[in-house]
């Protein structure tokens, strides 16, 4: 997470108000220590991807790398691939990418 836009003006990007990044370019890759098996997570399975949970944040304070845990912030909805997913029925995500695309 970073200030990418630098509209504090310090120029630092561990500082301010965070742009987050797209929530699916997170790792789809996974291993079960149970069976040794390496697999490929669903994004449409909650217990593999919390989605709301995923898109919580908290933005920096002033001082570098130190959270402003004041507020807990959420942009999951600002994401169109995530638009209509809920944690009882994901399927109401239709641009969500599936494991197969």
């Amino acid at each position: 997470m970073k200030d990418h836009d630098n509209a504090d003006g310090d120029s630092d990007p561990f500082s301010g108000s965070i742009e987050p990044e797209n929530l699916l370019n997170i790792a789809y890759g996974a291993y079960n220590s149970i069976s040794n098996v390496f697999y490929l997570k669903n994004p449409y399975d909650p217990s593999d991807f919390n989605w709301k949970t995923l898109s919580d944040y908290y933005d920096y304070s002033s001082v570098t790398r130190q959270n402003d845990t004041s507020i807990l912030l959420n942009d999951c909805d600002q994401w169109p691939e995530l638009a209509g997913w809920t944690e009882s029925n994901p399927q109401s995500a239709p641009s969500l990418p599936n494991k197969e695309t």
